[in-house]
């Protein structure tokens, strides 16, 4: 392995979800509680990813290189996603290599998109909480990635917390957000809560039953 890549949680090595969690709190700077859980759906345990982010504030979406070697520029290091490990120069931070079709890079997207909810809301968000399933990897990277879509258009939950002088601005961007799973909205500053969108569990298993 390179020295400059930190981190290898799945491509050569097997990372334990601790791993991923590690990655993913240093990714918030610390300022998050993260954990592994079920949720019972007909009867079938549906693993979920847990995300509570206590600053979002400093949160945004990383930039994004595409390529053979996807690199993620987040402001807290940089995340490779790849088939083998890369042979990359030298980045400046923290380096964590995933695989492009592991349980480790499905976790990772799951958290992407906690953070891309609540940056496209744009409102004056204070906490969020997010419950993901996590898709079954498999060995065609086009199935987990349709996998991951219906995990979050029809499986997510979206908790954010906001501090809004009027509830007319968050009724209008809620409004906006599409394909994100059931999304609710606190407004702190009154104590109204908006909801919009919904989960469908029973397509969630239709789907991967196929």
């Amino acid at each position: 392995m390179s020295d400059h890549i930190r981190k290898d949680l799945d491509i050569n090595n097997r990372a334990s979800w601790q791993g991923v969690l590690e990655m993913l709190t240093a990714l918030c700077g610390g300022a998050a509680d993260l954990s592994y859980a079920y949720r019972d759906t007909d009867g079938f345990k549906l693993p979920v990813i847990e995300i509570r982010l206590d600053r979002p504030e400093e949160m945004d979406l990383p930039s994004v290189i595409e390529g053979e070697v996807r690199r993620d520029y987040w402001d807290r290091g940089t995340v490779l996603t790849a088939e083998t490990l890369p042979d990359l120069p030298a980045e400046d931070g923290d380096v964590w290599a995933l695989r492009e079709n592991g349980t480790a890079v499905v976790a990772y997207h799951a958290f992407i998109e906690a953070v891309r909810v609540f940056r496209e809301l744009d409102l004056n968000t204070q906490f969020v909480w997010s419950q993901i399933p996590l898709a079954p990897a498999c060995d065609d990277v086009r199935i987990t990635k349709s996998r991951e879509r219906v995990m979050f258009s029809l499986g997510a939950v979206h908790t954010v917390w906001v501090r809004e002088d009027s509830d007319e601005r968050i009724k209008e961007k809620i409004r906006e957000m599409k394909d994100c799973g059931e999304l609710r909205v606190q407004n702190m500053a009154t104590a109204n809560t908006w909801i919009a969108g919904r989960t469908d569990e029973k397509a969630v298993l239709d789907f991967l039953k196929r």
